[in-house]
């Protein structure tokens, strides 16, 4: 199973071969309508402002 993420942040992709948990680690946010993906490490980074719905071009 290949999947075909990018973290909207900084750019990361899973590892090819992730294992499921390390892909159900990464967040998701829906603003205006699309939907971006955030890598683990980026989510932790910014959980405050990703919760708080803070668009994340101020992040």
């Amino acid at each position: 199973m290949t999947v075909t993420m990018t973290c909207a942040h900084c750019g990361a992709h899973p590892e090819e071969r992730a294992p499921a948990m390390a892909i159900l680690m990464w967040t998701s946010s829906k603003q205006d309508g699309r939907e971006s993906k955030f890598c683990p490490n980026c989510s932790r980074e910014n959980l405050r402002s990703i919760e708080s719905g803070i668009d994340e071009q101020y992040w």
